[in-house]
């Protein structure tokens, strides 16, 4: 499982990000882990809420466990980090005359998740996903799976979407996308569907 908690800034293009990874050892003695971590500053590193030795070069963060794994023993790595106006894996879209950024998305195939999470960026890895962003008010977060909350804040000005996906898919549908959005909501047979686009384009949803 993996676990997301970021804060966007949309004037400095900066996300301020949280990465929880759940593993599970497969074979006993596991006593590093790898992870892609592409662009990104890392901040810290837990490993069961205890700060872990870890090295970060040429897009690969190195953990050291506290502790090995025994087969089958679980364990949460948790990596702090900042991105600071990202050119892949997740894009600030600038506003009328590249003013400020409007939106913001993320297109992580088929090895571009590793430039806005760190994660073992590999088409064939599966994992379930959740997403909690902190965005300006008034902005829309649409991610993968149910939404589960929304709520002002931290803050003034702030409100925090939380989404969850409990079906394993491959790392590079991870999904972040964010701005003011208009919302159109229809339904096939019994699939209900949701459509989100750009405020005031409604209709130009409609016809599509």
């Amino acid at each position: 499982h993996g676990a997301l908690k970021l804060k966007l800034d949309f004037r400095l293009r900066r996300v301020d990000g949280e990465a929880a990874t759940k593993v599970k050892a497969i074979n006993a003695g596991v006593r590093k882990l790898s992870f892609d971590a592409a662009g990104m500053r890392v901040l810290s590193v837990r490993v069961d809420g205890e700060a872990a030795r870890h090295s970060h070069s040429k897009g690969r963060l190195e953990v050291r466990l506290p502790k090995a794994l025994g087969s089958g023993a679980e364990a949460e790595v948790v990596v702090r980090y900042r991105l600071d106006d990202p050119q892949a894996g997740l894009r600030f879209i600038p506003g009328p005359g590249g003013r400020g950024a409007t939106q913001a998305w993320s297109q992580g195939q088929p090895e571009d998740s590793r430039y806005w999470f760190p994660c073992h960026d590999a088409p064939h890895e599966r994992a379930t996903s959740e997403t909690v962003a902190t965005v300006p008010a008034g902005f829309t977060v649409v991610s993968n799976g149910t939404l589960i909350e929304r709520r002002d804040g931290p803050g003034r000005g702030w409100t925090t979407w939380h989404w969850r996906m409990d079906r394993p898919h491959s790392l590079y549908l991870v999904t972040l996308a964010t701005g003011r959005f208009g919302k159109v909501e229809d339904r096939w047979e019994h699939v209900p569907l949701t459509v989100y686009c750009a405020k005031g384009r409604e209709a130009d949803a409609w016809r599509g």
